[in-house]
C-alpha cells in the first residue's frame, strides 16, 4: 500500500511537514508519481514511525497480517526447495560413491591384468621334429 503525505501523516499521527522533512533528510524513502506527489511505501513509513490507532491502524494490522501470511508461504516454499535440493545432493553423493567404487574395482582389475601380461612366461615353441617325436611316443604308449 502506498501513502501520500496526508495519509502518511494521519497513519502516524505526525504532521505533513514532519513526514516531508523525513523524506528530505533521507529517513524515509519515497518516490514521486506522475502528478508530482510523493508516494510512500507502508513498510518504509512504519519502519520509521509507529502507527496510531484508528482506521489507519486497522489497515496497518491487516497489511502486517497479510505480510506475515506471505512470509509464512515463502518460508514453506523455501523449505520445500531446500529439502528438494538436499535430496538431490544426497542422490548425487550416492551416485558418486557407487561410481568411485566401480572405478576402484576397474582399476584393481586393470592392475591384475597388467601383472598377468607383464609376468607371463612365453610357452616353449616346439620344433616340428620334436612334435613328430612326441606324437610317435604317444602313439606307441597309447596316450593321446
Amino acid at each position: 500500500m502506498k501513502y501520500t503525505l496526508g495519509t502518511a501523516a494521519k497513519a502516524t499521527g505526525k504532521s505533513r511537514t514532519a513526514i516531508l522533512r523525513a523524506i528530505s533528510s533521507g529517513k524515509i524513502s519515497a518516490a514521486k508519481n506522475v502528478n508530482g506527489h510523493y508516494e510512500i511505501d507502508a513498510s518504509e513509513l512504519f519502519r520509521v514511525y509507529t502507527a496510531v490507532t484508528g482506521d489507519s491502524a486497522d489497515t496497518v494490522v491487516t497489511e502486517q497480517g497479510a505480510t506475515q501470511e506471505v512470509t509464512h508461504q515463502l518460508i514453506d516454499m523455501l523449505e520445500r526447495d531446500r529439502k528438494q535440493m538436499q535430496d538431490t545432493i544426497d542422490d548425487l553423493r550416492r551416485r558418486l560413491d557407487r561410481s568411485e567404487a566401480v572405478r576402484e574395482k576397474d582399476a584393481e582389475e586393470l592392475r591384475r591384468l597388467t601383472l598377468l601380461i607383464t609376468h607371463q612366461i612365453e610357452p616353449k615353441q616346439e620344433t616340428p621334429a620334436e612334435k613328430a617325436e612326441s606324437t610317435l611316443f604317444n602313439k606307441l604308449f597309447g596316450r593321446r
